[in-house]
């Protein structure tokens, strides 16, 4: 019993020795890589239709956004697929450039109509598609897109889109994907 005790004395000494000092002192160091697990199952690959974590921690290497944090000034927004964009004095009119040359996964050319197939997924999903950001983008009235590169979006109220932070969850979308995922990106 002695022994244990001097044991766990001898262990509490090297502990708040200069062991600890040296790990205390180290800089943060930025960049690296940080890997982590997901202990969820997705429930589907469909990123619009999903608010969990399992989906979207997973599926958001794979897509863009409109727009997208600035983490290094957050809460601002910046460009992601936006090259830049322009907002009404009245905050009615929302007017986006979409970056040239911008490709899908299958060589297919990013165009203001896939932009706006993914709002129009999202504010007005088609039967059997669940969208969870339906309320968020309700106050969008209509959706224009004057050429291959531009688009607008007018709305309802003057919701201002808090900032544009709402445009960072909409994962763009490909207008010749159809409502649904297909079918081999289906889990079971």
């Amino acid at each position: 019993m002695i022994k244990a005790i001097w044991g766990l004395i001898g262990a509490a000494a090297f502990v708040l020795s200069g062991a600890v000092t040296d790990v205390q002192a180290q800089a943060p160091k930025k960049g690296g890589t940080l890997q982590f697990a997901i202990s969820a199952e997705t429930p589907h690959y469909d990123p619009h239709g999903s608010d969990t974590y399992a989906t979207l921690d997973f599926s958001a290497p794979f897509y863009s956004t409109l727009l997208r944090f600035n983490l290094d000034k957050y809460p601002e927004v910046m460009g992601d697929l936006a090259d830049s964009w322009t907002v009404a004095p009245d905050l009615m009119t929302y007017t986006f450039k979409l970056h040239p040359g911008v490709k899908f996964h299958n060589g297919q050319d990013l165009t203001a109509e896939d932009v706006k197939a993914t709002y129009d997924r999202l504010r007005s999903p088609p039967a059997g598609v669940v969208s969870v950001r339906q309320a968020t983008f309700a106050d969008i009235a209509t959706i224009e897109t004057p050429d291959p590169l531009t688009y607008r979006f007018h709305l309802r109220t003057d919701v201002h889109f808090h900032n544009g932070q709402a445009l960072t969850a909409a994962l763009a979308w490909s207008a010749n994907a159809g409502g649904t995922v297909p079918p081999s990106a289906r889990i079971g």
